[in-house]
């Protein structure tokens, strides 16, 4: 232990051990997405200082937002989180000799969830356009059969009435011819 003192000298030193998710282990890069809901953000650290046990103490802060340094205790709890590309950067400061670890810096973005997304918007509006408009040519083309069947049938009847017609008018006509021959 005397060879890592003198090799890291009076600085504190700082460990991040775990992050939890919405009380989920999620250890992952630096840069993270999260598209769920995000209640919670927890980030365990250690907090090393060899010149004096329980000397030094753990700062964070987190940009955009709150640019003032906060003290905590070796577990940082972020709640109620927009959705926005966020940097925590957390260090270790000795509470006797005022030194400073470095910082670590942890960035992610929280995504809105998918319907309030713009893409989602843009997606909703499509499938509706692609709805009214198929709609429209489906009604267009039943209308278009109706009005053919419409007429089929108007060429039926009509078609029935000639023939019922010179049905009326083929006998009379029989009659005459044979009575002008004969005659």
């Amino acid at each position: 232990i005397n060879e890592i003192v003198k090799a890291i000298g009076p600085k504190p030193v700082l460990i991040i051990k775990d992050v939890f998710i919405n009380g989920s282990e999620k250890y992952g890069e630096n840069d993270s997405y999260f598209s769920e809901p995000i209640n919670q953000i927890e980030i365990e650290t250690q907090n090393i200082y060899f010149w004096k046990p329980d000397g030094s103490s753990v700062k964070f802060r987190i940009l955009p937002g709150n640019p003032k340094w906060q003290r905590t205790s070796n577990n940082i709890k972020l709640t109620s989180l927009k959705p926005n590309t966020y940097k925590i950067q957390i260090k270790s400061v000795s509470d006797y000799l005022m030194e400073e670890s470095s910082i670590y810096e942890y960035n992610f973005e929280l995504l809105p969830p998918i319907w309030q997304r713009r893409n989602f918007f843009i997606a909703l509006i499509s499938i509706g356009l692609v709805l009214i408009i198929k709609s429209h040519s489906y009604l267009k083309k039943r209308r278009a059969r109706i009005v053919t069947k419409e007429n089929q049938i108007k060429e039926e009847k009509n078609f029935l009435k000639l023939q019922a017609l010179f049905a009326q008018m083929s006998p009379h006509f029989t009659f005459n011819v044979l009575n002008s021959l004969q005659g």
